[in-house]
C-alpha cells in the first residue's frame, strides 16, 4: 500500500487501498461467521451435557503457593502452619492469614504482585507506543469499510468502535502522560547533574583554599622560627660579651688592687710619665680603660 502511494496518483492509490481493506475485510466477516457457527454449537453442546460446570475464566492468585485445597468446600491448607483457612469464593481470608502469621511470605508476595504489575503495565506502554496513531488510524479504516460493507451484521458496530477509540485515546493519554514524567525525570536527573558539579567546584575551591591557608600558616611558622633563631642567637652573644666584660671588669679590679699594694710597699712618689687619679688611686691609662669597659656595659645592657 505504501509503495503504491508513492508511485500512483492519489486518487487511484486510495482506490487500491480500499480495496485491499475490502477483500481484507470479507475475509474477516466470513472467518468471524464460522467462528460465531462453531462457538453457538459449542455452547449448547456445554449447556446439556454440562449444566453444573463452574465458570473458569477466574484469573489464578499468586496467594495460592503457600496453600493447597482440600476436599471439604471452601477450606485451604496453610504450607507453612498446616492451618485450614475457610476462603469462600476469594483470597481476602487468605492474604489475612499469611499477613498476620507469616508476614515474611506475605511480603515476599506482595513484592512479587507489584513486580508483576509493573512488567504488565511496561508491557502494555510498550505495545501502545510500537503501535502509534498509525495503527489507529489503520483500524478506524477498516472498521468504516466493514461498517459499509455490512451494517446488518454488527448491530452494535458503533459503540464498539466508540469504546476502541476511547480506550486508544486513554491509553495514547497514558503514553504522554509516561513520556511527560520521563522528560521530568530526565530534568531532574539533569539538575541533580549540575548540583553535583557545582558541589562538586566548591569543594575543590575549597581545598585550594585551605591548602593555600596551610601553606601560608606553614611560611609563617618558619620565618618565625628563624628569627626566634636569630634572637636567641643575639642574646646568647650579649650574654657572651657580658660575661666577658665582667670577667675583664674582675680582672681590672684585682690589677687595680694589686698597684695599690705595689704603691703602699714601694712607698714611691708619682712618675712623671704616669700619673695617678687621687679619686681612684689609678694611674692615668687604666682610669680611660676602666671608663671604656663601662661605657661597653651602657652599650649592651
Amino acid at each position: 500500500v505504501e509503495v503504491a502511494l508513492e508511485e500512483q496518483p492519489p486518487e487511484q492509490a486510495a482506490s487500491v487501498s480500499d480495496a485491499d481493506i475490502a477483500s481484507a475485510i470479507n475475509g474477516i466477516l466470513k472467518a468471524a461467521e464460522d467462528h460465531a457457527v462453531v462457538r453457538d454449537s459449542g455452547a449448547g453442546i456445554l449447556g446439556q451435557g454440562s449444566a453444573v460446570a463452574t465458570p473458569s475464566g477466574r484469573k489464578w492468585s499468586s496467594v495460592w503457593t503457600h496453600y493447597e485445597r482440600l476436599e471439604e468446600q471452601n477450606r485451604a491448607l496453610c504450607l507453612i502452619c498446616n492451618e485450614k483457612i475457610q476462603h469462600q469464593s476469594s483470597t481476602s481470608n487468605l492474604l489475612r492469614h499469611l499477613s498476620k502469621r507469616h508476614p515474611e511470605a506475605f511480603a515476599r508476595l506482595e513484592g512479587h504482585i507489584k513486580k508483576q504489575k509493573t512488567s504488565g503495565a511496561q508491557k502494555t506502554l510498550r505495545r501502545d507506543s510500537d503501535s502509534g496513531p498509525e495503527h489507529t488510524n489503520l483500524s478506524r479504516r477498516i472498521g468504516e469499510v466493514a461498517l459499509k460493507q455490512s451494517p446488518g451484521k454488527f448491530p452494535d458496530a458503533f459503540d464498539v468502535m466508540g469504546a476502541c477509540e476511547g480506550e486508544v485515546r486513554v491509553l495514547e493519554r497514558e503514553r504522554e502522560l509516561t513520556e511527560a514524567l520521563r522528560r521530568a525525570q530526565q530534568q531532574e536527573a539533569r539538575a541533580l547533574e549540575q548540583q553535583r558539579e557545582l558541589l562538586e567546584t566548591l569543594r575543590r575551591a575549597n581545598t585550594r583554599e585551605a591548602s593555600a591557608e596551610k601553606e601560608a600558616l606553614e611560611t609563617l611558622r618558619r620565618s618565625q622560627e628563624q628569627e626566634a633563631r636569630s634572637l636567641q642567637r643575639e642574646r646568647e652573644d650579649l650574654q657572651r660579651e657580658r660575661v666577658e666584660l665582667q670577667m675583664e671588669k674582675e680582672r681590672m679590679q684585682r690589677e687595680r688592687e694589686e698597684l695599690e699594694c705595689l704603691r703602699r710597699e714601694s712607698g714611691l712618689e708619682r712618675s712623671p710619665v704616669q700619673t695617678v687619679d687621687r679619686t681612684t688611686g689609678l694611674f692615668q691609662g687604666d682610669v680611660v680603660q676602666e671608663q671604656e669597659v663601662t661605657m661597653r656595659e651602657e652599650v649592651l645592657g
